[in-house]
């Protein structure tokens, strides 16, 4: 039976629920994925995936390694797309990510896929006998290995090319940022000594990962006791104690590298690690959107301070667009 995009997610889902055990070879895979399999607990599940190409936000592979019934091996080369049920299989052109089934939060629709759904006896056959042999030379998922991937999926989600990415940010209409998650990172206090040993701690850490010639993400931080929003831009904004405002950097969260340390009064903090990113959603940040966005904050400062969708100054860049000047 062929598989067109539009009722891909639902197959993946109907064989999901109809079968007894699964063997799942998908290359990348993306925020929400973990959803079609994680839920399902009374029977065994066998994944492989790519973390090593970029395409795998590490997010969904960390939560489906904590279920008790689900094995996840990595290999290197994998760029298959099939998932062999009790019965029946999917092979066709979609990974588990943005593009193959819509479901980053971030981005309008993916790509155009196609699939096939098999279930004559030969075919299974020939599939299992071929998910054997790739099972035997992937190998586990060690904590080195999410850090890498984490930080080879941001590299990649900030080159890639998106829908909208020839429009800059404030050309857009503010109805276009509704429940999308990019945010306006106010704060007034810089960061602490503990704060900042801590942070140099986890960069030269994350140093070490990275081979020798290999380019790195610029890494920043932020002290704060709650986590970000996963896969959100956060636009920091500077609100000094003399009035000053200022848009500093763009800025993606690296949940996996945050650190706590305990301060000098014995009070837990939080390092929440972010890499520098040149996009929003895809679309260009240039000098006339700050510029825009910079005189709409200053025209609503006291309006902002008294939204806050996480804590007093993480505040939804909608919330600042659909103010009325």
């Amino acid at each position: 039976m062929f598989i067109a995009s539009e009722n891909y997610r639902l197959e993946i889902e109907r064989l999901v629920a109809q079968s007894k055990t699964l063997n799942v070879a998908v290359a990348f895979w993306g925020e929400g994925s973990e959803q079609i399999f994680s839920n399902i607990r009374d029977k065994p599940i066998k994944i492989i995936c790519n973390l090593t190409m970029g395409g795998t936000n590490p997010a969904p592979i960390v939560h489906l390694l904590k279920q008790k019934n689900i094995e996840v091996l990595q290999l290197n080369n994998l760029h298959a797309k099939v998932i062999i049920g009790t019965g029946t299989a999917i092979v066709g052109s979609a990974n588990l990510s943005t593009n193959g089934l819509t479901q980053e939060p971030d981005e309008d629709g993916g790509w155009e896929e196609a699939g096939t759904l098999l279930n004559d006896e030969q075919s299974l056959y020939d599939l299992e006998k071929w998910f054997q042999v790739l099972w035997n030379k992937s190998k586990e998922i060690s904590s080195e290995d999410i850090s890498k991937a984490q930080l080879l999926w941001l590299k990649n989600r900030s080159n890639r090319s998106q829908p909208g990415s020839d429009i800059a940010l404030m050309k857009r209409d503010a109805r276009f940022f509704k429940d999308r998650p990019v945010y306006l990172n106010i704060y007034s206090e810089y960061a602490s000594e503990e704060a900042k040993d801590t942070y140099y701690a986890v960069k030269k850490s994350y140093e070490m990962l990275i081979p020798k010639g290999e380019p790195t993400l610029e890494l920043n931080f932020f002290e704060d006791d709650i986590c970000y929003p996963k896969d959100s831009w956060l636009i920091s904004v500077y609100m000094g104690p003399r009035g000053a405002v200022r848009i500093e950097s763009v800025f993606s969260p690296v949940p996996l590298l945050d650190k706590s340390f305990t301060s000098e009064d014995g009070d837990q903090g939080w390092v929440r690690m972010v890499v520098n990113v040149n996009d929003i959603l895809g679309m260009q940040f240039d000098g006339e959107s700050r510029g825009l966005l910079l005189e709409k904050i200053k025209r609503h400062k006291q309006k902002l301070l008294e939204i806050g969708e996480y804590h007093d100054w993480l505040v939804p860049l909608y919330e600042l667009l659909a103010l009325e000047d």
